[in-house]
């Protein structure tokens, strides 16, 4: 096969015959005037003809009922004595007897359901077991005029796949159907367990095959090869709610365990827009936190000179009134240190009760040229900022020193600023919004980790 292009080499005539053919469907063909599934009269003529289902027959092991959706129905398996039979021939023959006993099928055969606006019937089921000791179960369903689908179950997973109507294309490990790049997940063997009602190929409990699974959530490619062939179904992952509404279930469907290879991760847009909404906080608070920066209002401004070899330097300055102190007392000092280092000692003294509250700041500037060229180091200005100052009547008292290798005054002008919004506050609130897009992130990627941990890449990570 290539693409929807195939050849066959039949062998059965004498010389063997080469046939080639393109895939298509019923619908494609576009034929008129035909008859509709369960109408037996023929539309041209009128007379009647065979109808949908064949003719009822007997098991040959136990004698129950049995009889098929289609013609193109090769093997049976028997619900009453779990045998199975060959239907391709007049000649109903037993192909394998009674099977080992396996769990019902969640959606009873004959159960009938509409699915993407086509109705099916479930004709089928099988039990499969994987080399990795994992088990799912396989329902085929038929529809007259469409053919047949899987509904594939897995620890309470649900999947609707076909057979593909073209070979995916093979680049690098991942395979491109649709124009959708499917990413390569797991291969191991598969082997059927269980076999009950209708199926269009021979099959019984025990054939095997060997599976690789490729995904691009939600949906999933398969290759499966035995012997005789290569077959490829596209798959994409449904809900159980969704099941048994389709098929009108009584009994509720098994919550889903565990993550399936092409379950989209729920956790996905969660965290995208935990992140977006991250971005718009920390941009909105950012604004305020400007605005409250280039608001602050100058209370009180001082100077001093901070002379050298003295032992201290004080200055008491006049009294001033804090009306707000939200976001701390801001007490900035400019200098002219130069080549030597500045300590100045603040005191916030409420006039009233006496309350004092004290920061100091130690600054230091050199500077000089090296081989020609200019170096600095250190800084000339610097602030301080005191939190819990209630408002009231203040005077603020400077005491200056410098180091002993000054070799000259150095002047300094204080400013005393109120309404001054925290850089630290607004960190602190940016760690807290982060939490949320960071757990987000963790579950998102913590479930692919789960995804991930079933494939053959993480057999790979181990045998590292």
């Amino acid at each position: 096969q290539s693409g929807t292009t195939f050849a066959t080499l039949d062998y059965s005539d004498e010389p063997a015959r080469f046939y080639v053919g393109e895939r298509t469907s019923a619908k494609d063909l576009k034929l008129k005037q035909l008859r509709e599934p369960d109408d037996p009269a023929d539309a041209l003529t009128g007379r009647k003809g065979p109808t949908a289902k064949a003719d009822a027959f007997n098991c040959p092991q136990c004698a129950s009922p049995l009889s098929l959706s289609s013609g193109k129905i090769q093997t049976i398996g028997c619900a009453s004595c779990g045998a199975v039979l060959d239907t391709s021939k007049p000649q109903i023959a037993i192909i394998q007897k009674a099977q080992e006993a396996a769990a019902k099928p969640l959606i009873p055969l004959g159960s009938k359901g509409r699915i993407d606006n086509i109705d099916w019937t479930v004709i089928g089921y099988l039990r499969k077991k994987s080399s990795g000791g994992f088990s799912w179960g396989e329902y085929l369903l038929f529809n007259s005029t469409n053919g047949y689908l899987w509904l594939i179950e897995s620890d309470g997973h649900w999947t609707i796949a076909k057979n593909t109507k073209t070979t995916p294309k093979q680049i690098g490990t991942n395979y491109y159907y649709d124009k959708i790049s499917h990413e390569a997940f797991a291969t191991y063997d598969s082997e059927v367990t269980f076999v009950v009602g209708e199926f269009n190929w021979k099959v019984r409990a025990g054939d095997s095959a060997e599976v690789a699974d490729f995904i691009a959530p939600p949906a999933i490619l398969s290759k499966e090869k035995t012997k005789k062939e290569v077959s490829w179904s596209r798959g994409d992952y449904r809900q159980p709610a969704e099941i048994e509404k389709t098929f009108a279930l009584k009994a509720p469907l098994t919550k889903p365990t565990g993550v399936a290879p092409h379950q989209i991760n729920p956790h996905i847009d969660n965290a995208k827009k935990m992140w977006r909404w991250f971005m718009v906080f920390s941009v909105l608070t950012l604004c305020i936190q400007i605005f409250y920066t280039f608001r602050s209002n100058t209370v009180a401004q001082q100077d001093l000179v901070i002379k050298q070899g003295a032992t201290t330097t004080t200055v008491l300055s006049a009294p001033f009134m804090i009306k707000e102190s939200k976001g701390g007392v801001r007490i900035e000092v400019d200098t002219d240190v130069q080549n030597t280092a500045a300590g100045l000692t603040y005191t916030l003294v409420d006039k009233k009760s006496g309350q004092a509250f004290r920061a100091s700041k130690e600054l230091e500037f050199y500077s000089g040229f090296d081989e020609g060229e200019e170096w600095k180091e250190g800084e000339r200005s610097g602030a301080v900022v005191l939190q819990g100052v209630p408002p009231g009547e203040y005077q603020l008292n400077i005491e200056g020193e410098l180091a002993g290798s000054a070799k000259a005054n150095v002047g300094a002008k204080v400013r005393v600023q109120t309404g001054h919004a925290s850089w630290l506050n607004w960190m602190l609130l940016q760690l807290v919004l982060l939490i949320l897009p960071i757990m987000g992130s963790w579950r998102k990627s913590a479930f692919e980790t789960e995804r991930w941990a079933q494939s053959d890449k993480a057999d790979d990570d181990d045998d590292e």
